[in-house]
């Protein structure tokens, strides 16, 4: 059984290994973002990640889609404003089959990205796990590039993170009996 913490652990390592973005993050600006990335470019690319028919529906009545329509999508947190470039939703490959349409229809600027199980644990970089891109990302619109610091602030509160769903991923292998 997938979680949400397997999508977020397939992602991250999707983002920095395949994507080659030298920044990954999670639960990034105080966690209004589930994965957060920074392009070798300095764009951010935020990852929203559901696991029902229902979240998505939630998603959609957040404020930063709401306000999509008129301008950049903005997170605010305890200090500047950040912008993020290209925004995905990423979502069990079973959940896209049963609501392609209304994901196309409801996040039309938005890319979608889905994870499946793989047949073995060693045939995937992800931990068993295969992210594959549905439909790209389009970039959003007067959106700057992350500064320096704002590159270096997200880098550097990462590692406990990281770790922390590393173990809890784990945990839920073992907990289905295909992890040791």
């Amino acid at each position: 059984m997938m979680n949400a913490e397997i999508i977020k652990a397939s992602v991250l390592s999707y983002l920095h290994f395949e994507r080659n973005c030298p920044i990954i993050a999670l639960e990034a600006f105080f966690g209004d973002m589930d994965v957060a990335a920074v392009t070798k470019a300095g764009y951010l690319i935020e990852v929203e990640v559901k696991m029902t028919l229902a979240d998505l529906k939630r998603e959609l009545k957040k404020d930063k889609h709401i306000t999509r329509k008129k301008e950049p999508w903005e997170t605010i947190y305890r200090g500047p404003v950040i912008k993020a470039a290209y925004y995905y939703i990423a979502i069990p490959y079973n959940l896209y089959l049963k609501s392609e349409k209304f994901i196309k229809e409801s996040f039309p600027h938005y890319g979608i990205l889905t994870v499946s199980a793989q047949q073995s644990y060693w045939e995937s970089s992800r931990m068993g796990y295969e992210v594959a891109v549905r439909k790209s990302a389009k970039r959003l619109t007067k959106v700057e590039k992350l500064t320096m610091e704002q590159q270096i602030e997200l880098a550097s509160k990462q590692g406990n993170a990281i770790c922390s769903l590393l173990g809890r991923v784990l945990k839920a292998r073992r907990a289905l009996g295909n992890g040791k």
